[in-house]
């Protein structure tokens, strides 16, 4: 089965040189010019890579396009690319879980920075590391999905209902990274044991956990 890409850029011919080379590539393509259009395909489909503009109609409409597949599908890889010198930005993407940026400028940002006009094997390569995390974040969803199934529960959460298997990948997904988590909810709705969760899937989990009640700080 071919891999499934949704490019979403307002640069109509850019947008086009990506749907061409990455059908070439072998890959199933779908294009969207704008951040309502991308949406409605997000709710559509299930894409196992979205390739997305930073900045479109001078918003950073990329960013919604990362939450919007993120939230549709925990397990799709987002790349921002970015035409603008916005280093925070682009890291704010990541943090939200995009699986790198690219910059469409000659910026030399590193090893994982494409410039434009892009290297093809570069794009080539970037494309293929994305997609090869994916499948291996959706066995990874398959076997948390059989664990849950089977004892009911994840790191002493209970639940198996499709809500708590979406807050279980999402768990999996950001563990291993480096970013700040915010975890909202209404009191005793599990929030200390999330963090737990994180915690111990986490590459800090030799280290201890140290939960720290911030209303009875004075």
């Amino acid at each position: 089965m071919k891999e499934y890409i949704l490019v979403v850029d307002d640069e109509k011919s850019l947008r086009r040189f990506l749907e061409i080379f990455l059908e070439k590539e072998g890959y199933e393509v779908d294009t969207a010019a704008s951040l309502e259009e991308a949406e409605k395909a997000i709710e559509r489909n299930v894409y196992d890579l979205v390739l997305t503009d930073l900045r479109m109609a001078g918003e950073d409409d990329g960013l919604k396009v990362l939450r919007a597949a993120i939230h549709k599908n925990p397990s799709t890889e987002v790349v921002v690319m970015t035409a603008f010198a916005e280093h925070k930005t682009a890291v704010e993407a990541m943090k939200l879980g995009a699986y790198d940026y690219v910059d469409k400028e000659a910026l030399n940002l590193g090893a994982d920075t494409i410039t434009k006009p892009f290297d093809l094997g570069q794009m080539r390569d970037f494309i293929k590391k994305a997609i090869a995390r994916k499948e291996t974040a959706d066995i990874r969803s398959r076997e948390l999905r059989e664990e849950v199934l089977e004892k009911s529960s994840y790191e002493g959460i209970v639940g198996r209902c499709e809500a708590m298997l979406k807050i279980f990948e999402m768990i999996e997904r950001v563990a291993p990274t480096n970013a700040n988590v915010m975890i909202l909810g209404d009191s005793g709705t599990g929030k200390e044991l999330v963090a737990k969760a994180l915690h111990s899937r986490s590459e800090r989990r030799e280290y201890p956990f140290l939960p720290i009640n911030c209303a009875a700080i004075p």
